[in-house]
């Protein structure tokens, strides 16, 4: 089975890619228009996104898809008279974008700690790259200074080697959990909770399609999510292919008599609904839930692409809840990447998993340390 994730300007284009990828027999997992990406999307362009399934990709479409389009041909003076606007409207942008990048720079420069104003230009640097990247100061600073003291015999280090020091110093603050782990003849409690459009459904669907696909463990899925009926047409979907049960329930009695249905599976995998963390009536009514559950493991869902402040705050307003672990996704989408482990750093929630994007099942990994320190200098 392969679940891919197509995005087109329309309806028709995206079916189209969806044929040309997949040939007729694809079926259709769902369907929604979406903000674009990058600089498009923060112009209020939307696309449309559909995720499709079929056991084998055609090889016809994967080989076109490796074929590069031949460029038109130019206009007179080697470009394209429509697209000298867009240019220089871009160029300005670039600019516009280097003197804020500039500023930011001379305002970490000018509130630097005495202890990193006196460092070697290298090192103070890396400080700066840091802070520029998302890494609150406190963190950067006392990974540059550890790498300096590893330094005080005025070892020469080029900045490859430099980086991958601080890259270290980095990784062995970040608390991570490791991945969910299912042991045959014994069952394995796994909730999902978060604010909405966080991405738990499709992180779900992830887990469940890779520990029963791919790990071939028995795998049940049960959802409270009965709010978005999408969410549950969704996973009915991915429950179908990949032959799992799904249990919809509505109330705590209904989650109780499905888990004793579901007794003898060796993972169950339970969809909440989103809820606001400032909505104390739905956060007791979530409590409710997993006190029936009795989840041996409750993961936070958070988008990479919040604020660290936001996610710090729906880290301290779903503690009620219990949830020991955390999942980081759409990491694609995200910017200023440092604050993904400024966050693994800080909260007291070790971070299980991050999500790359929208297909199943791929798009998803196991977090660990090295890997949250290297993506800080990705963007």
């Amino acid at each position: 089975m392969k679940i891919r994730t197509f995005r087109a300007g329309s309806m028709s284009e995206a079916l189209g890619l969806v044929r040309r990828t997949f040939g007729t027999d694809a079926t259709i997992v769902y369907t929604k228009t979406v903000r674009a990406p990058g600089l498009r999307g923060f112009l209020g362009r939307e696309i449309v996104e559909i995720a499709a399934a079929s056991e084998v990709p055609r090889q016809e479409a994967a080989q076109e898809m490796r074929t590069v389009r031949k460029p038109e041909p130019l206009a007179s003076g080697g470009r394209h008279a429509a697209d000298k606007p867009a240019d220089d409207q871009l160029t300005r942008l670039r600019e516009e974008i280097m003197g804020i990048r500039s500023t930011l720079d001379d305002l970490v420069r000018a509130n630097c700690p005495p202890s990193i104003a006196g460092l070697t230009e290298p090192l103070s640097e890396a400080y700066m790259t840091l802070v520029r990247h998302g890494v609150s100061e406190q963190l950067a600073s006392e990974s540059v200074e550890a790498v300096s003291r590893q330094m005080a015999g005025g070892e020469a280090v080029d900045g490859g080697a430099l980086r991958e020091r601080i890259t270290r110093s980095l990784a062995g603050c970040a608390r991570t959990s490791g991945a969910i782990e299912v042991k045959a003849g014994a069952r394995r409690v796994v909730a999902l909770v978060g604010p909405t459009g966080v991405g738990k459904t499709t992180t779900i669907a992830k887990l469940a399609a890779n520990f029963k696909v791919r790990a071939h463990r028995d795998v049940a899925l049960v959802t409270i999510d009965t709010y978005r009926i999408a969410a549950v047409q969704q996973l009915q979907t991915i429950a179908d292919i990949i032959k799992a049960p799904l249990r919809t329930v509505m109330t705590v009695g209904d989650l109780k008599l499905a888990m004793e249905e579901l007794r003898n599976y060796e993972l169950v995998l339970i969809d909440t609904a989103g809820r606001s963390q400032r909505d104390e009536l739905k956060m007791n009514d979530l409590e409710s839930f997993l006190g029936a559950a009795a989840p041996d493991e409750i993961h936070l869902v958070m988008s990479a692409a919040a604020s660290l402040g936001n996610m710090m705050e729906v880290a301290e307003r779903f503690a009620p809840a219990g949830p020991n672990r955390i999942v980081l996704t759409k990491v694609d989408e995200a910017e200023a990447l440092g604050r993904l482990i400024t966050l693994a750093s800080r909260t007291n929630i070790p971070v299980s998993y991050l999500t790359t994007g929208q297909d199943i099942p791929d798009d998803i990994e196991v977090a660990s340390g090295e890997r949250l320190a290297t993506i800080v200098w990705e963007r």
